[in-house]
């Protein structure tokens, strides 16, 4: 009886450590506003339609002394698209899509400045000129690291439809 519990004991023990979930805490600041000026980050999800095509996949937005860098990827088994932006230049949404475009006139207007496109992100422009862009905030802002950004922002024209959804940001301070 005792060699048979020294021998369960163990094995038991090792089982069930194998099952029991570690919590991480996370150390992310807490942002309460960000700062354009500052170094952020920004990961997500996003979902684009553009004549009946539907593409999804995922973002993350960095800054860093006035640059602008974009990543797109499909899925984590694709290589990802890396694009780097000034905070003046224009975004092309087009570089969302993965299909050969036949007719560029469909997506002529489908460009924002990069300046413009955090502050539709972050929440603090509600409209945009440019292009006839709409914008819409379907969900209330979250508290993601206690921050008032909104969770999913919609940027649209008469050609495309653009969703994101932010998953995380953080401060690089």
């Amino acid at each position: 009886m005792n060699r048979l519990f020294l021998l369960i004991f163990p094995i038991f023990t090792i089982f069930l450590d194998g099952c029991v979930t570690y919590s991480k805490n996370s150390s992310l600041p807490s942002i309460q506003d960000i700062n354009l000026e500052e170094e952020f980050t920004i990961e997500g999800k996003f979902k684009i339609n553009f004549n009946r095509n539907i593409e999804t996949g995922y973002y993350r937005i960095s800054t860093d002394n006035g640059l602008v860098s974009l990543t797109l990827g499909k899925n984590y088994l694709l290589p990802e698209e890396n694009f780097q932006f000034n905070k003046g230049d224009k975004l092309k949404i087009s570089d969302f899509l993965d299909i050969n475009l036949t007719n560029e006139n469909d997506l002529l207007d489908s460009d924002i400045t990069v300046i413009s496109f955090l502050d539709v992100i972050l929440g603090y422009r509600k409209s945009y000129t440019g292009n006839f862009w709409s914008i819409e905030y379907p969900s209330k802002k979250s508290n993601i690291n206690n921050s008032n950004i909104p969770l999913r922002t919609i940027i649209s024209n008469k050609n495309l439809s653009l969703e994101l959804l932010i998953q995380k940001i953080y401060s690089e301070k």
